[in-house]
């Protein structure tokens, strides 16, 4: 199973993996990664967990292609 996540270039932690710890690192910065990707991200309930995946991916990458030095993509597999 793939997991996506998008951060910054600064911050230290892993939205995926310690999702806590870096969230507090991106409020504290008033980054709004969350809220920037939520807006982005064509999901819905309606659709599948795969089509939802690619959603947020196709999200993270436009985000990241307008930003490529201050955003990142993270990904793990399990």
């Amino acid at each position: 199973m793939r997991r996506l996540g998008l951060t910054t270039s600064d911050n230290p932690y892993d939205p995926v993996l310690d999702f806590d710890r870096w969230w507090n690192f991106d409020r504290e910065h008033n980054y709004k990664t969350c809220e920037l990707l939520d807006r982005v991200a064509k999901l819905s309930n309606k659709a599948s967990d795969d089509q939802n995946l690619f959603a947020l991916e196709d999200a993270i990458d436009s985000i990241i292609e307008l930003h490529p030095n201050f955003y990142k993509k993270v990904e793990h597999t399990t």
